[in-house]
C-alpha cells in the first residue's frame, strides 16, 4: 500500500485543462427566403391574371441551371407533367416541388421559378439558382489574418453551392479556434445568381493568465495547491496555443509539478495535433520525512483531435494518442522502491449534447499498453509498483455527466464513471477512489484498484444569480466501488465507500469561480485519516 502511495505521489499531476475563453458562437442566421433583400432573383414578375388559366400541353419540361442534382434525379418529378395539360399554376407546383428536393438535401439558398416564355411547342422550361458562393470577404479581425480565417472557411464552399449542415459545421468549428469569433452574412454578389460571404471576426489578443487554489492534495506532500497558468496563442503560427502551468504544495518540501501543452491546427477541417508534458518530484513529509522518501514522475504525450458531429445541439470527437509514463519512487533518497516505465495507445471517443432543460458530456476510453516496445517494462519487473504488473494491459473507461434542469433555479448533477482492466494494473493505471471529484468525505485515493465504479448525484439551488456571478447552494451523495485483480497477503480486495454533504458553487465578475464542499463519510463512518468530516475547497480566476 505505501508504494502504491508514493508512487501516486509522484505521479500527482493535475491534468491540463483544454485552453479557456474558447468563444463558441453559431453561424450568423441566414437571411430570410422572404427578405427583401434576398440576393437570388426569383424570376420575372407576373402581373395578376383574371378569370380562368389558360391550358396547354407540355410535351416536355427542360431544367436549367441544376448542378448538384442531376437531371436523372429530377426526372421523377417532371415526367408526371409531360404529355398532359396544364396551368402555368401548375406548373408553378412542379417549381416548387424540385425546390423542395434541393432543400431537403440541404441546399437552403436554392430557388426554382418558370421563367416567363412562350410554349409553342409545348417544351417548359424551368429555372434552378442553387445558390453559388461568390467572393469570400473578411471584416473585424486584428490578430487572426484574413488568409486563416479564409482558409478554415474553405470547407463550407465545398461543391460551390452552399449547403445548410457544411455551413453550420465550418462555422462551429470555425468557433473553437482560441479567442475568435466569427459570424457570417451572406449578400447578394456580384455575379447573377452569387451569395457572397461577409465573415464578421471579433477576436482578441490570444494571452491569458490564471491563478487558482485547492487543498486537494496529500498531506504527505503537501495538501494546500496553489497554481499559476499562462496560455498564449499566434506564437508560431495563426490558430496555436502553448499553455505553462505550475503548482506548488505547501507546506511539503517537493519541488512544484509542471505542465506544458502546444497544439497546432492540422488542416482546415478542425483537426488538432498537441504535444503535452507533465512532471513531478516529491518529497514525503510529516512522520514519513526521516526516511527520505521520493519520487520522480514524468508524463511525455502526443495527441491527434478529429471533429466528428458538430451542430448547434451536439458535438463530438475522435482522439488517438501515445503517452509515455516514467514513475520511480526512492528510500533515503537514492535506493530504489518501484519503478513502472509505461507506454501506451489511446484511443477515445467524447460527445457533448444540449438541450433547453439537459446537458449531456460523455467520453469513453481505451488505453492499450504496448509491452516493450519504446521502453516499456517487461512482464515480471521487479521494481513494478504492483506484484505482476506489466506494460500488456487493456483498459477502458467511461464517463458520463448529465445535467438537468428541475425547475427555473433547480440542477440535478448526475455523474457516472467506470473502469474496466484486462489484468492487475501498475499503480499509474489504477482507478482512484475518494477526494473531492471522486466520492466526498474520504481522502484523496483513500484506495486503488484495477477495477471499479464512482456514481455522483448532486442538487444545486440557485441563491443569487446574474449575468456575471452567480451563488449556489449544493448538496450531494457519492458512491465508489473499487477492486483489486491480485491483492497482497493483508490489503483488502475490494473497497465500497459511501459518502454525502452539502457545499456552495460561486461565480465572481464571470472569471472567478469557488467551490467548497462539506463531505461526510457514510460508510464506512471514518475515512483514513480517523476523520468524519472533510473540507474541500477550491478558487481559480483567469484573466
Amino acid at each position: 500500500m505505501l508504494v502504491q502511495r508514493l508512487a501516486l505521489a509522484a505521479l500527482a499531476v493535475l491534468a491540463l485543462a483544454p485552453t479557456p475563453l474558447y468563444a463558441q458562437l453559431h453561424g450568423g442566421a441566414c437571411p430570410s427566403p422572404d427578405a427583401a433583400a434576398w440576393p437570388l432573383d426569383r424570376g420575372p414578375h407576373r402581373p395578376a391574371t383574371h378569370g380562368r388559366e389558360p391550358r396547354f400541353i407540355v410535351k416536355r419540361v427542360r431544367v436549367d441551371g441544376n448542378t448538384v442534382i442531376s437531371s436523372e434525379e429530377l426526372a421523377g418529378l417532371v415526367t408526371h407533367y409531360q404529355g398532359k395539360p396544364h396551368t402555368l399554376k401548375e406548373l408553378s407546383k412542379l417549381a416548387c416541388g424540385i425546390e423542395a428536393l434541393y432543400r431537403s438535401r440541404g441546399y437552403f439558398l436554392a430557388r426554382v421559378y418558370v421563367p416567363a416564355q412562350c410554349v409553342d411547342d409545348g417544351i417548359v422550361r424551368i429555372v434552378v439558382v442553387e445558390g453559388h458562393h461568390g467572393r469570400v470577404l473578411v471584416e473585424g479581425n486584428e490578430f487572426y489574418t484574413d488568409r486563416f480565417i479564409k482558409e478554415h472557411f474553405e470547407p463550407a464552399l465545398k461543391g460551390g453551392v452552399f449547403r445548410r449542415r457544411q455551413l453550420e459545421r465550418t462555422m462551429l468549428l470555425l468557433n473553437e479556434v482560441p479567442d475568435l469569433k466569427v459570424q457570417s452574412v451572406l449578400v447578394k454578389g456580384k455575379q447573377r445568381g452569387t451569395t457572397d460571404v461577409i465573415l464578421k471576426a471579433c477576436d482578441t489578443m490570444p494571452l491569458h493568465a490564471g491563478v487558482d487554489f485547492n487543498n486537494y492534495g496529500s498531506r504527505m506532500v503537501g495538501q494546500n495547491r496553489a497554481g499559476l497558468a499562462f496560455w498564449g496563442g499566434n506564437l508560431a503560427m495563426d490558430g496555436d496555443c502553448m499553455a505553462v502551468r505550475g503548482v506548488l504544495p505547501f507546506p511539503s518540501s517537493s519541488k512544484p509539478f509542471t505542465q506544458a501543452e502546444y497544439s497546432v491546427p492540422a488542416g482546415k477541417r478542425g483537426h488538432r495535433v498537441s504535444l503535452q508534458y507533465s512532471g513531478a518530484l516529491t518529497t514525503l513529509g510529516k512522520e514519513l520525512a526521516p526516511l527520505d522518501i521520493r519520487g520522480d514522475a514524468a508524463v511525455w504525450g502526443l495527441t491527434v483531435l478529429g471533429p466528428l458531429a458538430r451542430s448547434l445541439s451536439f458535438r463530438s470527437d475522435l482522439v488517438w494518442g501515445l503517452m509515455s509514463k516514467s514513475v520511480k519512487n526512492f528510500l533515503l533518497g537514492t535506493v530504489p522502491m518501484s519503478h513502472d516505465e509505461l507506454r501506451v495507445m489511446t484511443i477515445g471517443y467524447n460527445s457533448k449534447r444540449v438541450d433547453e432543460d439537459y446537458r449531456v458530456v460523455s467520453s469513453a476510453w481505451v488505453t492499450q499498453g504496448l509491452g516493450t516496445l519504446f521502453g516499456g517494462m517487461d512482464s515480471g519487473s521487479a521494481l513494478a509498483s504492483r506484484v505482476g504488473a506489466d506494460n500488456s494491459f487493456t483498459k477502458v473507461n467511461v464517463d458520463v455527466t448529465n445535467l438537468i434542469m428541475t425547475g427555473p433555479h433547480r440542477v440535478l448533477v448526475l455523474r457516472a464513471a467506470g473502469q474496466l482492466a484486462s489484468e492487475g494494473l501498475a499503480v499509474p493505471e489504477q482507478l482512484s477512489l475518494g477526494g473531492a471529484d471522486s466520492v466526498r468525505g474520504y481522502v484523496q485515493s483513500e484506495y486503488l484498484g484495477d477495477e471499479g465504479y464512482t456514481l455522483s448525484a448532486e442538487f444545486r439551488f440557485l441563491l443569487v444569480g446574474g449575468d456575471r456571478h452567480s451563488l449556489e447552494l449544493a448538496g450531494f451523495v457519492d458512491h465508489g466501488k473499487a477492486v483489486r485483480e491480485q491483492p497482497l497477503p493483508g490489503e483488502r480486495g475490494t473497497m465500497t465507500l459511501t459518502g454525502a454533504g452539502a457545499g456552495l458553487r460561486a461565480v465572481v465578475f464571470g472569471s472567478t469561480t469557488a467551490r467548497l464542499d462539506l463531505g461526510i463519510p457514510i460508510r464506512p463512518d471514518k475515512n483514513a485519516e480517523g476523520k468524519s468530516l472533510v473540507i474541500y475547497a477550491q478558487v481559480a480566476s483567469r484573466f
